[in-house]
């Protein structure tokens, strides 16, 4: 989640980092990709990936029993 707190966590460990692995790399294509590898590693670390479930119609007070019924004979009609 991007909350304030997640987005300091990512910027102070990104000021915590040695840059001289990715500036002293005469490759600029090994230089990238490290830079690459160093954000992303950190980007997920601290961002954690929250999966939501599709099944939490209950949210949706718009979807009646009616429509929930029209949805799976929609569905079976499109897997055949």
């Amino acid at each position: 989640m991007f909350t304030e707190a997640n987005k300091n966590r990512f910027i102070n460990d990104l000021k915590l980092i040695d840059w001289n692995i990715v500036y002293n790399e005469t490759d600029t294509n090994v230089a990238f990709n490290t830079f690459s590898n160093i954000l992303q590693q950190l980007f997920e670390k601290k961002f954690k990936l929250v999966k939501q479930s599709r099944k939490k119609s209950k949210d949706k007070m718009w979807i009646t029993p009616g429509l929930r019924l029209s949805s799976v004979h929609k569905n079976k009609l499109y897997k055949r």
